[in-house]
């Protein structure tokens, strides 16, 4: 899994890539980014076997700050 931000703090996105087994049709993954405030963002897709990767935009992320130079939010 990769998490990226871009330069103005107004963009993330997080990939996830992983491998399936055997795949009945109608499977999917559910990918679901969450605050203590609730859901951030969230995706379904359906599943294929073999490689699948997820992508999903996180909007206006809260960035994570070394100690004493800002916020720490939990995700």
């Amino acid at each position: 899994t990769v998490a990226t931000l871009d330069a103005a703090l107004a963009r993330g996105e997080v990939v996830a890539e992983f491998t399936a087994g055997e795949v009945r049709p109608g499977d999917e993954v559910r990918t679901t980014v969450e605050s203590r405030e609730g859901v951030v963002a969230e995706t379904r897709q359906a599943l294929v076997a073999g490689g699948n990767t997820v992508r999903l935009a996180v909007a206006s992320p809260a960035p994570w700050w070394p100690n004493g130079e800002g916020g720490q939010p939990l995700y």
